[in-house]
């Protein structure tokens, strides 16, 4: 006998929902997915062992991303959290870009990996070619046009935060692309 297990289940089509919009139910037993991308009939069963392998790897996602953030850190020209307790917005927006590139870059390697493990790996030399090409346009752009982004950002100007962390979301992109 299989395991019982809960399955998701997608409602749309009521009167009190948007067209497109979905609510998820987990029920017990027998369920049937109705949206627009699942034919009529068609069900989506969700495990316990699927809910805790997503908890797991949720877990491991965000103990990587408090890492690789806190890497990241050490490596500016200022402290990321006191200059956000102080209320610099320049710090808080070139924080929230990178930490929604790496975010991005992580769950890029969930869908390309076939374990946890290769996930990380790849999450990891993916920051580490991030850091790189971020290294290398901040490079440029002080030679070029004498643009210095960590002093901006240092300083609260909010544009050299919009740019750097720009720079990491065109990056993740690019690499996510690649994954």
């Amino acid at each position: 006998m299989a395991p019982p297990c809960y399955r998701l289940r997608f409602l749309t089509g009521s009167p009190s929902f948007e067209d497109g919009e979905a609510v998820f139910v987990l029920v017990k037993g027998r369920s049937r997915a109705q949206t627009a991308d699942r034919p009529r009939g068609e069900t989506f069963t969700l495990s316990w062992d699927q809910i805790a392998g997503t908890l797991l790897w949720t877990a491991a996602g965000g103990v990587l991303l408090f890492v690789l953030m806190g890497i990241d850190a050490m490596f500016t020209k200022y402290k990321d959290m006191e200059e956000m307790k102080r209320g610099n917005t320049a710090v808080a927006v070139r924080f929230v870009l990178k930490l929604l590139a790496q975010g991005y870059i992580f769950s890029r390697s969930i869908v390309t990996s076939n374990d946890l493990g290769e996930a990380l790996l790849v999450s990891i030399i993916s920051f580490v070619i991030l850091f790189i090409l971020e290294w290398i346009v901040e490079a440029a752009f002080r030679k070029i046009a004498d643009l210095r982004l960590d002093e901006g950002v240092k300083q609260g100007l909010v544009g050299h935060g919009l740019v750097a962390g720009s720079l990491h979301l065109v990056g993740a992109l690019i690499i996510g692309a690649c994954l």
